[in-house]
């Protein structure tokens, strides 16, 4: 390899930040009363795009409005979710400005930036691409007290970029149609014909490519390095939305994409959720007419961007564990929206306590989190999961049910004989009852569980905040 790129020190339009002011909107913390987190919605107010942020919790909400803004993707959280980045309008004629910040206040970070992607791994490290001949493909990383580092910046090629991760990044080059792998030096190393794509939560690479008359999307996943490829055949080709795909859920097992499909038979959107396999798992009909959705952080919610009417734009909200569909309105076009959430995740160390005896030699479980389950048919299970530290299985989360529990009884004993091991990493740490058939309960595996997911979720979240 060659010697590493030059940092650059990264121009900004101003030194200052903004900090947003508050009133009061009681709406998140009425229609989504177990969960807390933050809503930022881009909106078009009289042709310009404002920001619009929402924060609540159980006791109460606050929302406020600034800033006119440009582009797209407007704006995104890095996977930390305490970071946020958007573009917005630059005072020179060198193109737009990256703002880099938390949900509340931010400032100036870069001018002349086309496109912008958080690091899929590493949190607070971000890159963008500047237009020039060559383009620029450049990353910093972002402390909430600090700022944005000094920037390192390579010569690299494409038109937009849509990914950014260990293996380098990954642009879209519009003019040719194609989706280009770059190394961190920015030298390409794969290429796959494509008009876009997204970097999922293990590295797999999903690639669109849409049809001249955008009537029909064809989708595949490949290897970071795009050379092994397979096709989605299974998936819906009328899908639409912004990027011809909607979202790729933020947990990786089961990795699964959210489509929005018209039912032409029913003249109406319909929201689908399918596995990797083909598998379609839910499906719930929505209101109006949609144009794009997206996950919340832990994987739970997802968002659908839409209008009922041309005076009643609106934002709905579909949890995945209860199926509830519920809808937030807004007076002007959304233009885009984020939500960072937290779940009800509870410290399961107690429950932890109750397996040490059974653990191999030199293994032990780190970060217990645990969730009630939220599904009518399993009401009385908690679902808990934790990150395996020792071992071959060191640094894979390990997932089990608890049946018939109340949250805080335990004992050595009982415990573990009646936890049902979920996933392979269970299986093998030899965890309680296997007679239990989840074909019983409505799913093929018990990792199709939303209650498994989410105390996955809160592992993760728990390591990356730890």
């Amino acid at each position: 390899m060659s010697s590493e790129p030059v940092p650059t020190s990264a121009p900004v339009a101003s030194t200052s930040s903004t900090t947003l002011p508050v009133v009061s909107d009681p709406q998140l913390k009425d229609l989504l009363p177990d969960a807390s987190g933050v809503l930022v919605a881009a909106i078009t107010v009289q042709g310009t795009l404002d920001l619009e942020l929402v924060r609540w919790s159980p006791a109460g909400s606050q929302s406020s409005t600034a800033i006119a803004m440009l582009g797209g993707p407007v704006l995104d959280f890095d996977q930390s979710a305490q970071h946020m980045a958007f573009l917005g309008p630059s005072s020179t004629a060198e193109g737009p400005t990256l703002y880099v910040g938390r949900s509340d206040s931010w400032s100036p970070a870069r001018v002349g930036v086309s496109s912008f992607s958080w690091h899929a791994t590493v949190a607070g490290r971000i890159g963008w691409l500047e237009p020039g001949d060559p383009p620029g493909l450049c990353w910093a990383t972002a402390d909430l007290v600090e700022g944005l580092s000094a920037a390192v910046c390579v010569p690299g090629s494409g038109t937009q970029l849509v990914g950014f991760d260990s293996s380098g990044f990954l642009v879209v080059d519009h003019a040719s149609q194609t989706v280009n792998r770059l190394d961190a030096e920015g030298r390409r190393v794969g290429s796959l014909p494509g008009t876009s794509a997204l970097v999922g939560p293990d590295g797999q690479v999903l690639v669109v490519d849409r049809s001249p008359d955008a009537r029909e999307s064809f989708f595949s996943v490949a290897d970071p390095d795009l050379s092994d490829v397979v096709d989605l055949d299974w998936a819906p080709r009328n899908a639409s939305g912004r990027y011809g795909f909607v979202a790729w859920s933020p947990i990786g097992h089961p990795a699964e994409l959210a489509f929005l499909v018209y039912d032409e038979d029913e003249r109406r959107w319909e929201l689908q959720r399918w596995d990797l396999g083909g598998t379609l798992r839910r499906a719930v009909y929505l209101a109006g007419r949609v144009w794009d959705v997206t996950w919340d952080s832990t994987g739970r919610y997802l968002l659908v961007t839409g209008v009922l009417d041309e005076s009643d734009h609106v934002l709905q909200v579909y949890d995945t564990f209860s199926q509830a569909l519920v809808f937030l309105h807004f007076d002007h076009w959304i233009r885009d929206a984020k939500l960072v959430t937290k779940s009800a995740c509870e410290d399961a160390s107690h429950i932890v306590a109750a397996f040490a005896d059974r653990l191999p030699l030199g293994v032990s479980l780190e970060v217990p989190q645990m969730v009630p389950s939220r599904d009518a048919s399993l009401e009385s299970w908690y679902f808990t999961s934790a990150r395996i530290a020792g071992g071959p299985l060191d640094g894979d989360v390990v997932s089990w049910g608890l049946p018939g529990f109340d949250g805080t009884s335990v004992d050595n004993t009982n415990t573990p004989n009646l936890a049902v091991p979920i996933g392979e990493a269970a299986s093998s740490l030899g965890f309680g009852m296997t007679s239990l058939d989840p074909n019983n309960y409505g799913v093929a595996d018990w990792l199709q569980l939303d209650g498994a997911l989410a105390s996955q979720a809160c592992v993760r979240a728990a390591t990356d905040n730890g």
